[in-house]
C-alpha cells in the first residue's frame, strides 16, 4: 500500500486499503493509513472523518491524535486542532513533544495565549533531553519573547 501510495497510485491504494477494511474494520491503523490518499486528493471531510474513525477505535494513542490535531489545523478547524494538543499533552504529560506542539499551535495561532505558549515552551524545555530538541524549544520561546503583548 505504501509504494502505491509512494508512486502516487492513490486509487490503487485506497482499493488495497478498502479491501483490508472489509477483513479488518476495527484496525485503527488502516483508517489512518486511508486518511493519507483523501488529504493528498483533497477530500478533507473524509480525510478528517478516517482520521477521527481510527481514533476511535484507539482513543489513547497519542500519535494518532497528534495527526488528527495537524490534519485539523491543516484544514483551519483551529479548535478541533487545539483540542486534540491538548489531549495529547494530557495522554503524555512527562514528555517534552506535547508541550512543545501545543506551544506552536498557540504561537501561531492565539495571538492573546503567548504568555500560556511561553509557559509551555518552558516546560518542554525542561523535560527535553537531547540538544536539538532543546534549541528547537529555546527558539520558540525566544520568538514568543520578542513579540509585543497583545
Amino acid at each position: 500500500i505504501q509504494a502505491l501510495m509512494n508512486a502516487g497510485k492513490f486509487d490503487d491504494a485506497l482499493a488495497k486499503i478498502n479491501d483490508a477494511l472489509t477483513r479488518n474494520p476495527d484496525n485503527a491503523y488502516l483508517w489512518m493509513l486511508r486518511s493519507m490518499p483523501y488529504q493528498v486528493k483533497g477530500d478533507k471531510v473524509t480525510a478528517l472523518d478516517d482520521m477521527e474513525h481510527a481514533l476511535a477505535l484507539y482513543p489513547d494513542n497519542y500519535l494518532l491524535r497528534k495527526c488528527l490535531a495537524l490534519l485539523s489545523e491543516k484544514y483551519g478547524f483551529l479548535d478541533k486542532s487545539e483540542q486534540q494538543f491538548r489531549a495529547v499533552m494530557e495522554l503524555i504529560p512527562n514528555q517534552p513533544q506535547g508541550y512543545y506542539d501545543l506551544a506552536n499551535f498557540l504561537a501561531a495561532h492565539c495571538p492573546e495565549a503567548r504568555d500560556k505558549a511561553a509557559e509551555l515552551a518552558r516546560r518542554a524545555l525542561e523535560l527535553y533531553v537531547s540538544d536539538a530538541d532543546k534549541a528547537k524549544a529555546e527558539q520558540l520561546l525566544t520568538r514568543l519573547q520578542s513579540v509585543p503583548a497583545q
